[in-house]
C-alpha cells in the first residue's frame, strides 16, 4: 500500500489504521474527530435506555444531522425505510459515544508517517 485514503468516517478509520500500521502516505479529508455529536449523546443514551428507536432516528437526523422536521416527516411516510432505520438505529448512542471519543484533535501529530488532512474541524 502506497497511499491511505479516507474520508469522513473513513477518514477516520484511515488515521486509526496510520497510527497502528506504517504507511508511506495518508490522507484524511474531512474527519469525523471530536467533539462529535456531544450536544445529543445524553438524549441518544435516554432513548436507548427506554429502547426508543423511533427517537433515536429523529435524533440522529435532526439534532446530529440537522434536517428539517419536513424532511424528516417525508422519510418517516415511507414506512418500510422508517422501519428498517429505526432497527438499525439500536447501536446509534454507542457509536456516537465511540465517535466523540475517537481520536483527539492533536493525535494526528503522532503518526509514524505523513499525514494531509482537509476540512478537519
Amino acid at each position: 500500500m502506497r497511499t491511505l485514503y479516507g474520508w469522513s468516517y473513513g477518514a477516520l478509520i484511515s488515521l486509526h489504521l496510520a497510527r497502528r500500521t506504517a504507511v508511506p502516505h495518508a490522507i484524511a479529508f474531512e474527519p469525523v474527530i471530536r467533539p462529535f455529536a456531544e450536544h445529543a449523546i445524553p438524549a441518544l443514551r435516554v432513548a436507548h435506555s427506554r429502547e426508543d428507536r423511533d427517537e433515536s432516528v429523529r435524533i440522529v437526523l435532526m439534532e446530529i444531522s440537522e434536517l428539517g422536521a419536513a424532511t424528516v416527516h417525508a422519510l418517516r411516510a415511507d414506512t418500510r425505510t422508517w422501519e428498517y432505520r429505526t432497527l438499525m438505529s439500536q447501536s446509534a448512542h454507542a457509536e456516537t459515544e465511540s465517535l466523540d471519543a475517537a481520536l483527539p484533535p492533536d493525535e494526528p501529530a503522532r503518526l509514524r508517517g505523513p499525514l494531509r488532512s482537509y476540512g478537519c474541524r
